[in-house]
């Protein structure tokens, strides 16, 4: 159903992509591939991702010839360029699995340092406005997602882990747990026009809690929870009552049981305690047993099968980084997402924001699932946070009674 899908709208699909470039940056970090890849299908071996592809390279050619590279604003972008060199270097003289490492670090550069290079450009010639589309475009990609979730559960009712388009439930978790976090912020920043209207507002909330709670993953929603919580903590510089911590504590506790029960009854052979939980822990001790026999340069990258059993990375960001690239890399990451630590509680303007709660609900994703290339939204989101505090607007200001937006299209 989804080739067919993608050969059908394949045409309307690259003009919307082709008008407007924050939509097409947003649609192939959210297909994440890069290959051919079967279930978006147009015509042997071109995908729809392909098409994103294209169109990010004619975006880059096009906006790239009206501004000097040198004038271009993305802070504490160096430390993450040299990062990815470590990544080259480690490849080219540590690696057994050459084109698995190879995968990894054309996809690092496509999709997190092309991709922010296009956005940085574009805010350049055009103005935070960028932004905001950014942010259109992935309320409007999640809500999709959202929709069709509904329509699938409607259609087949039931206990499974729902995904849709042929991707994976973690995936569809992240970007309505993405979507949910947009839309909810940018409600308390009183966003007229599409939002004004209560009921619209509500429908968008329940598809996205919906569909993410029938994902039957707990990463996306413990992320999702624990974000909220800190953006609570960022926003009013107060955490919630204890009382109330201690009892959103219990209930997200009950709510992971309750999880892991339904998935239980839907493969009784497999252990979803033993699949959940001790497979983590065992990757981390593998990931550290890595670490040891190579402590400062690391055991090379796409390695990490060799000693996990096969898997191919250990389901955590900083555990890959440290196993695979060393003190080193796990040093220069140190240094690339420093800035996020120390500013996270500072005073923000919207954009700065939702950035930065969107950077923290990967991030932490990141602790549980996926690897480097899984990370490309938490590049993304990071350094358009670090754009936004380039282009600081003091209108903007998060507790400033000024900060309205009156449309869709315009904030003032």
């Amino acid at each position: 159903m989804s080739e067919s899908l993608a050969q059908i709208f394949s045409p309307f699909y690259f003009i919307l992509c082709a008008i407007f470039p924050e939509f097409n940056v947003v649609a192939l970090l959210s297909i994440g591939k890069l290959f051919y890849e079967p279930r978006l299908s147009i015509i042997y071996p071109f995908s729809l991702n392909h098409i994103n592809l294209l169109i990010l390279i004619f975006h880059l050619i096009l906006f790239g010839r009206k501004i000097a590279f040198r004038q271009l604003k993305i802070p504490h972008f160096m430390p993450f360029l040299i990062f990815i060199l470590w990544l080259i270097v480690s490849s080219l003289l540590l690696s057994h699995f050459p084109d698995y490492a190879l995968e990894k670090l054309i996809s690092l550069l496509i999709f997190s340092v092309l991709s922010i290079i296009l956005i940085a450009i574009r805010v350049e010639l055009k103005g935070t406005i960028i932004l905001q589309n950014v942010l259109l475009s992935l309320l409007f990609i999640s809500s999709t997602l959202a929709v069709f979730a509904c329509i699938k559960w409607i259609q087949a009712p039931g206990i499974y882990r729902l995904s849709v388009l042929g991707g994976g439930p973690i995936g569809l978790g992240r970007m309505v747990g993405v979507g949910l976090i947009i839309l909810m912020l940018l409600k308390r920043q009183q966003l007229d026009g599409l939002l004004k209207y209560q009921p619209i507002f509500w429908v968008m909330t329940g598809a996205f809690s919906f569909s993410l709670l029938l994902t039957l993953t707990k990463g996306p929603l413990i992320g999702l929870i624990l974000t909220l919580l800190m953006t609570g903590r960022m926003i009013k510089h107060a955490w919630l009552p204890r009382k109330k911590i201690i009892i959103l504590a219990v209930g997200l506790i009950f709510l992971c049981i309750l999880i892991d029960l339904f998935r239980q009854t839907i493969d009784p052979a497999v252990s979803i305690w033993y699949g959940s939980y001790v497979i983590r822990i065992e990757h981390t001790i593998h990931a550290l047993n890595a670490f040891i026999h190579n402590p400062i340069w690391g055991i090379g990258l796409g390695n990490f099968s060799e000693w996990g059993n096969g898997w191919l990375y250990p389901h955590n960001l900083m555990m890959e980084v440290l196993s695979e690239t060393g003190v080193i890399g796990f040093i220069l990451l140190g240094i690339v997402l420093y800035p996020m630590f120390t500013r996270f509680i500072a005073e923000k303007n919207t954009y700065q924001t939702v950035f930065i709660v969107l950077t923290l609900f990967m991030f932490l994703n990141q602790m549980v699932s996926s690897d480097i290339i899984g990370a490309r939204f938490l590049w993304f989101y990071y350094y358009l946070y670090m754009i936004a505090i380039q282009y600081d607007d003091p209108k903007l200001n998060v507790n400033s009674s000024t900060n309205v937006m009156t449309n869709v299209g315009e904030i003032k």
